[in-house]
């Protein structure tokens, strides 16, 4: 299935972006440093990424009008 972005730069080789997939969601994020990943429990197959509040914000906006 094709994602579809919802929230972001248009250049998402440079910046974080939010997509659905179905009725899934799928995040692209920077990298969280090794002592924040620390503080976070992950199962085996998660991982975590950073996001700025504003992408969220702007996705859940995007989400909430049935995009």
């Amino acid at each position: 299935m094709a994602l579809h972005q919802v929230a972001g730069c248009d250049d998402l080789a440079t910046c974080p972006g939010v997509f659905i997939e179905g009725d899934d969601v799928v995040v692209q994020g920077y990298q969280i440093s090794t002592d924040t990943r620390a503080q976070l429990t992950l199962a085996a197959d998660e991982t975590a990424v950073r996001l700025p509040r504003q992408l969220i914000l702007d996705a859940a906006a995007r989400l909430t009008e049935g995009v």
